[in-house]
């Protein structure tokens, strides 16, 4: 039987952790001003 962890992006891991777990990390929906982002994927932190 396989394994795999999932995390969503508001979990904000370490990149070290997600590739040496091999960790699938779902964005999470941001909405703003009626528009929805993914986290990290269409918007980034610093936005």
């Amino acid at each position: 039987m396989e394994l795999k962890i999932i995390s969503d992006s508001a979990a904000d891991l370490p990149r070290e952790i997600i590739d040496e777990y091999d960790i699938e990390v779902l964005p999470l929906l941001v909405t703003l001003d009626d528009r929805v982002y993914h986290d990290g994927v269409t918007i980034k932190p610093k936005q």
